[in-house]
């Protein structure tokens, strides 16, 4: 439904809205926004304070209050500060100016440590519609992605208001160290802390801009959707939202020696050594250079940017995040809609740049050596019978799809079959998507130099991790280098979603006996039973990948 350009005024909700702009009354001050065809569009509302100085690696706090009516109608605030690394992700040290391109080019075009702000886009304004909301936190491996540059057209016109917002990334969102959980009680999860910040906000204002607050959807891919199932098992963020969709996550957390091991390496790295100083030491340099610097020490585990600390505050002591997934009562039982690509790992196992270009096929003898790595501590007939599971005669004789499918299930799918039984009394939506995308540079409107790069890769790649988000976030797009198909799958993907955020079943849930879930492909979707059972029952058996190695570049 288009949205009128005029209403009735509603002094309830302090809403005055003229043609093409409306100003709505937040807790911190009036903001102005841009009425369009389908969304009123508010982008850039601080929801706290700026995270600098003596707030870096402290939780969020307030924002501070305007008078004058703010200007959001333009996407044009700062990401949070975020480094695209050759080195991590194996690539030549001359490609870093095309890679920056490739990985920023959503939303505003700088970035600043002073990031924290929500966009809200909302089919309309007025306090008494409250319709559902959906709130969507961006993924990135917590090192890239804003929240902005997102056009929710389709998700408004579906009568959902949408919700986005940046968050700190990288080391400014990760740190752990014991000075800093002494200062405040908590350390490493201040990314978290945000997007938490963020759902607070939503609770508190977004009545204002149409929603409903006891109908907010949280709703994330990869490490996006790693932040929404660690929410589900937060105690502080659970009372925030009703229901969740979690695309290619999964539920991994570090310890907190884990955590202050990585930290200290880093701090050491700055010329920050242990004792009363190393804190103020970190404070004081600049935040371009914290971030300019933090691969040297996350690199040799990337894992430790991307997943929760069990600090005793977030997490209870001794308490690793699947564990709350797999303890009877330890949760709050919502609804969930999770699913995973095909070949979620294949941009993480597959061959580096270099490799691929050389051209290089994974042999028996690598998966064999990729087995040993995932199940270091493992006996030799566990190993084999990993081995036995994902032969390459069941794949047509491909060790690389043998490979692609053992590392998808331990490290997406099965963690998504975990968190899918914690909501089966109420509701469990699983989905499989399928398809490979027929122009994948293209579709993801990558710089044309990458576009030789991408078609060599692309054979390899298969339903690759993000396909899905091409599609559901570009099916209207009038310049999409989508086919026809994947436009109709895009269109399907935005009605089932939209289905399960007004609180309708988009296909049968699991219950009883019953484990269904939704293969979506670009032809005929298809309701199937129980993916990937056997396969997940004997990686947890083995705890495979409960202590994950470093997936980019495997096998080398």
């Amino acid at each position: 439904m288009l949205l009128y350009t005029v209403v009735t005024v509603y002094l309830v909700a302090s809403t005055q809205l003229a043609a093409n702009a409306v100003i709505v009354e937040t807790e911190g001050g009036p903001v102005r926004g841009n009425v369009g065809d389908y969304c009123a569009s508010f982008f850039g509302i601080p929801y706290a304070a700026p995270p600098v100085a003596e707030n870096r690696w402290r939780p969020p706090q307030p924002a501070s209050p305007w008078r004058e009516v703010l200007n959001t109608t333009t996407d044009n605030k700062p990401k949070c500060l975020q480094l695209p690394d050759a080195g991590a992700l194996n690539i030549p040290e001359g490609w870093v100016e095309g890679l920056e391109e490739l990985l920023l080019h959503e939303g505003s075009d700088f970035m600043d440590e002073d990031c924290l702000f929500i966009d809200v886009q909302t089919p309309t304004v007025t306090t008494e519609s409250k319709l559902p909301v959906l709130v969507y936190v961006h993924g990135g491996t917590n090192l890239a992605g804003s929240g902005s540059g997102k056009d929710a057209a389709s998700i408004c016109e579906r009568q959902v208001v949408f919700v986005s917002m940046n968050y700190r990334l990288g080391v400014l969102g990760v740190l752990g160290l014991p000075e800093l959980r002494r200062e405040s009680g908590t350390t490493g999860n201040y990314g978290l802390q945000d997007q938490r910040a963020a759902l607070a906000w939503v609770q508190r204002n977004i009545a204002r801009f149409g929603g409903d607050p006891s109908r907010v959807t949280i709703a994330g891919e990869s490490s996006g959707a790693m932040a929404v199932a660690a929410h589900y098992a937060l105690p502080r963020s659970a009372p925030l939202f009703s229901q969740g969709i979690i695309m290619s996550g999964n539920d991994d957390s570090l310890t907190l020696q884990e955590a202050y091991a990585v930290g200290s390496r880093y701090a050491a790295h700055m010329g920050c050594q242990r004792g009363l100083g190393r804190l103020a030491c970190l404070r004081l340099h600049p935040a371009r250079m914290l971030v300019n610097s933090q691969t040297s020490s996350y690199n040799q585990s990337m894992r430790s940017l991307q997943v929760p600390v069990v600090d005793g505050y977030e997490l209870p002591l001794g308490s690793l995040l699947r564990e709350r997934y797999t303890t009877p009562g330890a949760l709050t039982p919502k609804r969930l809609l999770a699913g995973t690509n095909l070949n979620d790992s294949s941009l993480f196992l597959g061959p580096t740049l270099i490799e691929v270009l050389e051209f290089g096929r994974v042999s028996e003898r690598e998966l064999k050596e990729a087995i040993t790595r995932f199940l270091p501590h493992s006996t030799e007939d566990n190993r084999s019978a990993v081995l036995r599971m994902y032969a390459p005669w069941r794949y047509g004789g491909s060790a690389q799809q043998a490979l692609y499918d053992l590392s998808t299930d331990g490290y997406f799918t099965c963690p998504t079959r975990r968190i899918l039984r914690a909501a089966r009394e109420v509701g469990a939506f699983q989905y499989v998507f399928m398809p490979s995308l027929s122009q994948p540079a293209a579709a993801f409107g990558l710089p044309s130099w990458l576009n030789p790069v991408v078609e060599v890769l692309a054979p390899w790649l298969g339903s690759f991790h993000g396909a899905n988000e091409v599609l559901f976030w570009n099916a209207n797009a009038t310049a999409s280098a989508l086919s026809p198909a994947e436009r109709a799958l895009g269109t399907r993907m935005n009605d089932l979603w939209s289905q399960f955020v007004h609180g309708r079943d988009p296909w049968p849930s699991s219950g009883g006996g019953s484990n269904p879930f939704l293969a979506l492909n670009d032809g005929q979707d298809r309701v199937g039973e129980s993916w990937h059972a056997k396969q997940c029952a004997l990686l947890e058996q083995f705890r495979f990948f409960w202590n994950p190695p470093t997936l980019t570049g495997l096998p080398s």
